[in-house]
This record gives structure tokens, C-alpha cells and sequence, in this order.
């Protein structure tokens, strides 16, 4: 068995989320497809879980719950790691979720100094959304600015770096100095199984907010918009979908500015609760101006649900990708008329399925490129 590592020190993992499995599982058999491949699992280290051990496995796919004895042996040394001589543990290359903590943590473990029978280290996916790179961010406190450091020693020392839009990628490129050839660009595609809505039903009368609720998405200016959108439309919905630490003061702002039988809470819900969610929103808003991929609005088109968005990196490649008659961009500035036209226009669209029979076809090219990726740079090394 060769093997893909995958650092997971939050603990994405953990929860044993079935749609992560799965989409990781299709990655490894996308790289097995790859010719002259040697690729055959995917090995991931994941943190912050009760249970010490394999969480899951499979041919394809194991999973490690890691707690500080278990991190620590890896560091020093991994084979002394009684379940790893049971899975017989062979590491081809290294992947990091984040530029920072994965990066860390893979960097000083004994797995990244092992040699490969042609004497070669073991090289370094690395992967990079678009906070860090938001002006600003760095400045932003003790944190921000220890993972800046970080993510520029990381990125300048990796050997592929995956970004999630073509944007991010350049931005790379240009800002860290870093040959093209070792930034890819792709996006970490959507489940597609349980997306499934009548066309042409009418949208309800709601506006939603969809993720983790933290400063950095724009909390105010959702507020802001959406006390607009009820003076316009006393009879409007806002339908709230996730948690965060900014949670209590978010739900506070909002019924002290409209009727607290307007606002909806949901929490934080699993994959089948967030399909029946859904049902609830008539129109997705974004406010994240650091937005880059913009999970949240890809799901909301997939369900038929028009978005509307502050200017980012993610609503402009989504309008390029989607057009702007679903997606359209929110200027905070607008008077309220022009709110309302917006507004009107929005509410009046039915639910259509046309992104979601287009991005079927897309997610498998993505999908495949994700897979080829990890083969590729396998080959690097050897």
C-alpha cells in the first residue's frame, strides 16, 4: 500500500461526516485511475476526537483519531505507532488542510523525514484558501499574524500548492513570488446526492445567512441589509443556518432592529437537516467580502436559490460562472428603491435546476483533477 497522509489537526475528520468520507474515497480512486500510478489510500491524521485509533477504514480510505500521545509518537517517530504496523503505513506524500496548524504538524513529524526507496524526501501538497491573503488580515491580532507568518514560510517551501479559485491562485503567483507551475486551481466540490427540489416552485419570502457565524462574514453589513429589506417587505423572512462564536450577539443585533417573530434560528445542522433548510430560503445572502470559493452560495444555486452578494473574489467568478440573472452583486450603498428592484426581481425567479445538470458534469472533472493531482506529485520525488 502507498499512501496519500493527510494532516488534520482541527479535527475536520472527527465527526466521521459521511460526505467527507465519501469525497475523499472518490479522490483516491481518481488517483488510482491515473496512469502508472503507485497511489492506493488515503491516510488522515485528524485531531480534537474522544477516541484514540482507526475511526474508519477501508481499501480506500483510513482515518486516525490523534490525541497528544498519539501526535506526539508520530512526531518522533511513527513507526513505533503499534496501529500503523498493522496497516502496513507507507507514505507517498503529504497533504495539509490549511497553510498553518496542518502544515505544522506535518511539517515536524517524523513521517515528512521518512525516504522513499529512491532516497527521496516525501513531497508537500499544500492547501490555501483566501482569508490570509484579505487585506489587512494579518494585523488583525496575535493569531492572524502568527498563521501569516506561517502560511509564507509554508507556501514558499511546498512542492504543489491547491487553491480553490483561479483568483487565490494567481494572487499566489504574484504576491510570494511562486513558479506557476506549482499552484493548481481546484475547488472542493459539492455533494450532489441529496440536492433534489421540484422546478418551477415558487421561492418563499425570506432572506437566508448560511455558515459559521464569525466576524469575517460580514455580520453587520447582513444586518444593516436586512432591516432594509424588511421596511421594504415587512412580511420578509430571515432564516438563520449555522453557529459560531458571534452567534449570541449576531441573533441580538438582529431582533433589536425588526419583529423577533421575523428571525429563524436553526443552529448547526447535519447534511439532511440543511436539505430541508433549504426549502426555507428564497434568496441566499453573502456578505463575506473575503468570500473566495463561496461554498455556501454554490449550494444555495444547486437548490435553485438565487444569491446575492457583497463584492468578493467568490460572487465575481460566480457571476462568470452562473450569469447575473441568479447571482447578483449587492452594493451597500444602494438607495432603497433600488434595493427593492433588486429585490422584487429576485423573489419574483422560480426555482430552476440549470446550474445544478451543469455542475454534475463539472464536479467530476473536479473530482478527477484533485485525484491527478495527488498522482503527480507522487512522481516528483521518485
Amino acid at each position: 500500500m502507498r499512501d496519500v497522509v493527510l494532516f488534520d489537526p482541527r479535527g475536520s475528520f472527527s465527526g466521521l461526516d459521511q460526505n467527507l468520507i465519501d469525497r475523499h474515497k472518490e479522490y483516491v480512486l481518481a488517483a488510482r485511475e491515473f496512469p502508472l500510478t503507485s497511489i492506493s489510500r488515503l491516510v488522515v491524521f485528524t485531531g480534537k476526537t474522544k477516541q484514540v485509533g482507526i475511526l474508519y477504514r477501508d481499501d480506500a480510505l483510513i482515518i486516525i483519531g490523534c490525541n497528544r500521545h498519539t501526535w506526539f509518537q508520530v512526531f518522533i517517530n511513527y513507526r513505533k505507532i503499534a496501529l500503523l504496523r498493522e496497516i502496513e503505513f507507507s507514505p507517498l506524500i503529504i497533504t495539509c488542510s490549511d497553510p498553518w496548524a496542518s502544515y505544522f504538524y506535518a511539517r515536524i513529524s517524523s513521517i515528512s523525514r521518512v525516504k522513499s526507496i529512491s532516497k527521496k524526501r516525501i513531497p508537500f501538497q499544500l492547501q490555501v484558501h483566501a482569508d490570509f491573503l484579505a487585506p489587512k488580515w494579518s494585523s488583525a491580532g496575535m493569531v492572524p499574524l502568527a498563521k501569516s507568518v506561517l502560511s509564507r514560510f509554508a507556501i514558499k517551501r511546498a512542492d504543489q500548492i491547491r487553491c480553490v479559485s483561479k483568483s487565490i491562485s494567481a494572487d499566489i503567483v504574484n504576491r510570494f513570488n511562486v513558479p506557476i507551475s506549482k499552484v493548481i486551481s481546484i475547488p472542493v466540490p459539492l455533494n450532489v446526492r441529496a440536492t433534489k427540489f421540484p422546478e418551477g416552485k415558487e421561492l418563499p419570502l425570506s432572506i437566508g445567512f448560511v455558515g459559521r457565524i464569525h466576524l469575517e462574514r460580514g455580520l453587520k453589513v447582513f444586518t444593516e441589509i436586512a432591516t432594509e429589506l424588511i421596511k421594504i417587505e415587512p412580511n420578509l423572512r430571515v432564516i438563520i443556518a449555522g453557529d459560531g462564536p458571534e452567534r449570541e450577539s449576531f441573533l441580538k443585533q438582529l431582533q433589536s432592529k425588526m419583529p423577533a417573530s421575523s428571525v429563524e434560528f436553526l443552529g448547526q445542522l447535519n447534511p439532511i437537516q440543511m436539505e430541508a433548510a433549504w426549502d426555507k430560503i428564497g434568496i441566499l445572502l453573502s456578505t463575506a467580502p473575503t468570500e473566495s470559493y463561496g461554498r455556501s452560495t454554490r449550494e444555495a444555486l444547486m437548490h435553485g436559490i438565487p444569491v446575492w452578494g457583497v463584492p468578493s473574489r467568490g460572487i465575481s467568478e460566480l457571476i462568470a460562472e452562473a450569469g447575473s440573472v441568479l447571482v447578483r452583486e449587492l452594493n451597500v450603498h444602494l438607495s432603497t428603491n433600488d434595493l427593492e428592484v433588486t429585490l422584487r426581481e429576485l423573489l419574483a425567479l422560480q426555482r430552476d435546476n440549470g446550474y445544478y445538470t451543469e455542475y454534475l458534469q463539472l464536479r467530476k472533472e473536479i473530482v478527477n483533477d484533485i485525484g491527478s493531482a495527488w498522482a503527480r506529485l507522487s512522481k516528483t520525488c521518485q
